[in-house]
């Protein structure tokens, strides 16, 4: 099989990848390798609806995502300026199409979407050389930071985007009476399952 031959797998991917950069300006692409896993070739066309047929439950959750964003910096679609898309797939037409419609505006097109994320940082480290007052870089919590409690339940400490450092206080009840220790689990994420989120570490306090 494919997955057994590593190269066999790393000439069949690096195909699958020139295929999805032809697709982002032609309606199909053609994928051929000689001498493939015992056949003389490989020849496998690939229309364009087929991988946005493969692609649109991960295009959905980017929108998903997009509108988390908004939620939690408090803005409106209508409030955002400009449109800058992020990375090689941002090339594929159905995703410019999703954001689009999303964000009711057309993204910009004469940034390079594999350069954006380096140009921002050297812009940025730039800003802050030349002690730009205007550029405040802020370290903060990306996840929610909490603690599993009973019954599966995560139950927050440090909500996501918090300044750090940062002190806050948190007030939790034993299980049952008597209770000499507990375990404390720590996780992150945003689920309010605590199996959900990421495990980061535990202790047991004890003496109680």
């Amino acid at each position: 099989t494919v997955t057994v031959d590593k190269l066999s797998l790393l000439r069949l991917r690096q195909a699958a990848e020139n295929a999805k950069i032809e697709l982002s300006t032609k309606s199909s692409a053609l994928i051929s390798l000689p001498s493939f896993l015992g056949l003389e070739r490989l020849e496998v066309t690939i229309e364009r609806g087929e991988l946005e047929e493969l692609v649109k439950d991960l295009v959905a959750q980017t929108i998903s995502v997009c509108d988390q964003c908004l939620t939690h910096a408090k803005l409106t679609k209508g409030e955002v300026d400009e449109l800058i898309l992020v990375g090689g797939m941002t090339r594929v037409p159905m995703v410019r199409r999703a954001v689009e419609t999303f964000f009711e505006k057309a993204p910009r097109t004469d940034v390079n979407p594999d350069e954006a994320v380096a140009v921002g940082a050297a812009l940025q480290a730039h800003s802050l050389d030349q002690g730009d007052e205007k550029i405040l870089l802020l370290d903060v919590t990306p996840l929610t930071l909490g603690i599993a409690s009973f019954g599966d339940l995560f139950s927050p400490v440090l909500p996501k985007n918090t300044k750090v450092p940062v002190s806050l206080t948190r007030t939790f009840s034993t299980v049952r009476d008597d209770q000499e220790s507990v375990e404390i689990v720590v996780l992150q994420g945003e689920s309010k399952k605590a199996r959900e989120n990421t495990f980061l570490g535990k202790f047991t306090l004890t003496n109680i």
